[in-house]
């Protein structure tokens, strides 16, 4: 039997989705972005490790053209309410995980990218929960808005998060695979 808060967060699951062209003059107020990351913090991670990064865009800037230039011309950085550079301090995973920075650098690269996974959609579910919408992006040069940002070495670019207020219905859904074609019960099926 599902309860208030399942329903909820079914709804808020279901109704999320990958949002391309945002209303250019809506606004989510800071004290909602404030609820939406703070919730998204709340989402475990393996040994509690908090090695997030975000560094909010401000709109309408010389920085958010700059970045949908070297992000093939999507309208989402100039267009979306909040831009968001999801990042990971690879110093702070590495002390976490008990990994050498040096040595493990490509394990914590592949970790980094995992975390701010779940973080990022921690986000993106928190923020549609509100009536906010979302689009995760990774269509950019990240070397080169690594650069525009001043991002420093020991922090690596995950994805943006870009959350506002949709003005186009967004494309329909992909067909989904049955349940019973994506879980498998102890064992792959022979093939």
């Amino acid at each position: 039997m599902m309860n208030i808060t399942q329903k909820r967060l079914d709804k808020a699951v279901e109704s999320r989705r990958a949002i391309k062209y945002f209303e250019p003059s809506f606004s989510i107020p800071e004290k909602d972005l404030i609820t939406i990351i703070t919730t998204a913090l709340n989402i475990p991670t393996p040994d509690d490790c908090t090695p997030f990064r975000i560094c909010r865009i401000e709109k309408n800037t010389e920085l958010r053209k700059k970045i949908r230039n070297v992000g093939f011309d999507q309208p989402q950085h100039t267009d979306a309410s909040i831009l968001l550079a999801m990042c990971v301090d690879l110093r702070i995973l590495a002390s976490g995980l008990k990994l050498d920075l040096e040595a493990d650098s490509q394990l914590l690269r592949d970790k980094a990218m995992f975390y701010s996974a779940m973080f990022s959609q921690g986000i993106m579910v928190s923020a549609a929960s509100m009536g906010y919408d979302t689009c995760p992006m990774i269509g950019f040069s990240f070397d080169e808005v690594g650069k525009l940002l001043n991002k420093p070495e020991h922090v690596i670019l995950t994805n943006f998060v870009a959350l506002g207020k949709r003005c186009k219905a967004p494309l329909p859904r992909g067909s989904k695979r049955e349940f019973n074609k994506i879980v498998y019960l102890n064992n792959f099926p022979d093939k």
